[in-house]
């Protein structure tokens, strides 16, 4: 059985609603509710990303909480404060959720969220590592992984 990730507020493949979108583009900068399940016996902690791939040359990070308790399986829409994880600072620069704002008339942009169910309790990742090194970094500690993509395009 895969694990599975889902969100009340995104449908695979569709498009993010605005209140997902960060300040400077119009949103509330609320992030999804998100819940996963069908993680392999072995997950000891989830690890919780938000990439957007179509930024060159290597996507760019705009969530990044690690350390999730294993019995914590999904996360209310906008309650990212107090959870008992540790959220890193992305390529955003933002140690919280910044959600989606591409560049104006960029057309549309892929956001995947991912949820990565890790063998080991805690997962070392320095507070300033690039995208590349923090997705190096889970996916060696992974044992199985689930995604939700949406996309989100900037008309003003």
């Amino acid at each position: 059985n895969a694990m599975d990730l889902k969100s009340a507020n995104i449908k695979d493949g569709g498009k993010i609603a605005k209140e997902q979108a960060y300040l400077a583009c119009g949103g509330k900068n609320l992030s999804p509710q998100l819940s996963w399940d069908g993680a392999p016996a072995g997950t000891k902690s989830y690890a919780l990303t938000l990439i957007e791939p179509d930024v060159k040359p290597a996507g760019k990070s705009r969530w990044i909480v690690i350390n999730i308790p294993p019995l914590v399986t999904s996360f209310a829409k906008g309650r990212v404060a107090g959870l008992p994880a540790f959220t890193i600072m992305s390529d955003f620069g933002s140690a919280s959720y910044a959600g989606p704002c591409p560049d104006r008339f960029s057309g549309k942009h892929r956001y995947q969220f991912a949820i990565w169910a890790l063998g080991t309790d805690a997962v070392s990742i320095a507070p300033d590592s690039k995208t590349s090194e923090v997705l190096a970094a889970l996916a060696k500690a992974a044992i199985a992984k689930a995604t939700l993509n949406g996309t989100y395009e900037r008309l003003f």
